[in-house]
């Protein structure tokens, strides 16, 4: 029998995620290999804080997770009981209705 593969969920000190607590609202948050996450927005004093917005200023913004990540004194909190969302809302959602009429007739 072959093994099952291992999957390595962290290539760094953290990861990026979207969750919730149960009835609260989206945030973005870097979730550490031992299973804590960190409330980004009131981390960085930040009321507008999304996993676009940290990806579209990268280079200004990984220095600043990649410390927070380090600091044990963060308001850390366990993954247990939060929501997972989308990652990234996409921007454009692109339907493409080619053949349509002809489709719609093969399937009658």
């Amino acid at each position: 029998m072959k093994p099952a593969a291992t999957s390595v969920l962290f290539a760094g000190p953290f990861a990026l995620g979207t969750l919730s607590a149960p009835d609260g609202v989206p945030f973005p948050l870097p979730i550490t290999p031992d299973g804590r996450a960190l409330d980004l927005p009131t981390a960085l004093g930040e009321q507008v804080v999304t996993i676009r917005t940290l990806l579209e200023s990268w280079n200004e913004e990984m220095p600043r997770l990649r410390a927070l990540a380090a600091v044990e004194r963060a308001v850390w909190q366990p993954l247990e009981g939060l929501r997972v969302h989308a990652s990234v809302e996409p921007r454009q959602i692109l339907q493409l209705g080619l053949q349509r009429t002809r489709c719609v007739e093969e399937s009658a």
